[in-house]
């Protein structure tokens, strides 16, 4: 019964969301975000993941709380409003190529600095045995709690190395010929997901990469075309990362044999499908027995960490639970548990009807031009939060929150501004692509 309710409940969203909100809609992206991986999940993995489908209920409701929220604004509203300024945008084509060489220069910089300043010599990225070590000596440290980071200087570092891909992906559609140069916005994560073993810091480049390219092509109003060139593209890459990422792995092992690669294969199904039974699971557990809730405090853990108020533990969650027939485990359990912690299950349906409302100002913000640099970066932010919310919240760590700072500053170089007057209020925005 809860199986055919979860099912009907997703395609029901999808219908809904593609009917009543834009493409790139906050809301339109959480739910396909969301719906497909459980339809993807319980249909064709149900056999072999463990679920209880109360969890990917509440799931499914808070989906549907926030694109209520969403949708409070009703779109006759926003097409009648009368804006008596705009801002016409164009691509600051040779300011935002210097400024990404510098950024790609740092971001190289700080994946050889993580080498360095562990006491490691560049030599040991020319030996294969002598990397694997590497790599899997810095994995260790970081999960003992021995890896400080590199202290303030290491997580500033951090900051610039993050908006790389960021404005790799913006420069992708402005880029008519050196696309590879967009491409090299990957490079300093690959180098630093092989050397130490960061794999969360590679996927989270790609989708940063993703969300330059989204923002940039709803700037300038470049349509997103997925010809069969580039779907193979895509396919290809995707293979390509999967490969990748278990390349990373077997570093982090500091092993390349039959049994390391075993392994490897085995923990590949809890990197990639574990979240969403792991939170269903929990949730069917534990929704009726949380004891104090936090208020929001766990959402901001980055904030409320450094203030004291909660102390933050390394990787968040350390209970783990078993997710599948093989007995694959993990305690990665998606931002919907703090949402759970901090207000409890009623109270976070309420708050995620909030904060679809507030994502709907900030989307008609960014859509109508309006203090562009900061609706950009505040867009920007919210694709983030919701490409990561299958992990947990971008706002638990200090180093995502400094970086919606830094992207709200490298806007001023990625784009010119041109203000102008409506005089009638029928008349249309248009935007502008420089070169």
């Amino acid at each position: 019964m809860l199986y055919t309710i979860v099912i009907v409940f997703s395609i029901f969203l999808i219908i809904f969301v593609r009917k009543y909100t834009e493409p790139y809609s906050p809301a339109n992206i959480f739910t396909l975000f969301w719906t497909v991986q459980i339809l993807i999940m319980v249909i064709g993995l149900s056999h072999y993941l463990y679920f209880s489908y109360t969890g990917i209920i509440y799931i499914l409701c808070c989906i549907l709380c926030f694109d209520l929220g969403y949708l409070i604004i009703p779109r006759k509203i926003i097409r009648s409003t009368h804006i008596s300024s705009y801002e016409n945008i164009y691509f600051n084509k040779q300011t935002a190529l210097k400024i990404y060489y510098v950024v790609l220069g740092i971001a190289i910089f700080r994946s050889l600095y993580g080498v360095i300043s562990k006491g490691y010599s560049l030599s040991n990225l020319v030996d294969i045995t002598s990397f694997m070590e590497m790599s899997h000596q810095n994995s260790v440290d970081r999960y003992s709690g021995e890896d400080e980071g590199g202290g303030v200087f290491g997580k500033l570092l951090g900051v610039v190395f993050m908006a790389c891909p960021y404005i790799g992906g913006f420069l992708y559609l402005n880029l008519k010929s050196k696309k590879y140069l967009s491409y090299l916005a990957i490079f300093p994560s690959v180098l630093a997901a092989l050397s130490q073993g960061a794999k969360m810091g590679l996927i989270t480049s790609i989708i940063l990469w993703l969300i330059g390219l989204i923002i940039s092509s709803q700037l300038f109003n470049i349509k997103i075309r997925i010809s069969i060139k580039n779907f193979i593209f895509l396919i290809v890459g995707f293979v390509g990362f999967i490969i990748l990422m278990g390349i990373v792995m077997l570093f982090r092992i500091g092993e390349f044999n039959e049994g390391a690669i075993n392994d490897v294969m085995g923990k590949g199904v809890s990197y990639l499908l574990a979240h969403l039974p792991a939170f269903d699971l929990w949730y069917e557990n534990h929704h009726e027995n949380l004891g104090d809730l936090t208020i929001g405090a766990k959402l901001v853990y980055g904030i409320s960490n450094l203030l004291g108020v909660l102390k933050r533990d390394d990787g968040v969650y350390t209970e783990m639970i078993t997710i599948s027939a093989d007995g694959d485990i993990t305690n990665v359990y998606t931002v919907f548990r703090f949402f759970v912690e901090d207000f409890g299950t009623f109270g976070s349906l309420i708050f995620l009807i909030v904060i679809g409302y507030i994502s709907r100002i900030i989307y008609i913000g960014f859509e109508k031009k309006i203090n562009i640099f900061i609706s950009a970066s505040l867009m920007s932010f919210i694709y983030f939060f919701i490409a990561w919310s299958f992990c947990t919240s971008i706002f638990a760590y200090t180093s995502y929150i400094l970086l919606l700072f830094f992207l709200y500053f490298i806007m001023h170089y990625l784009i010119k501004v041109h203000k102008g007057v409506i005089i009638s209020s029928k008349e249309k925005t248009n935007t502008y692509i420089g070169n």
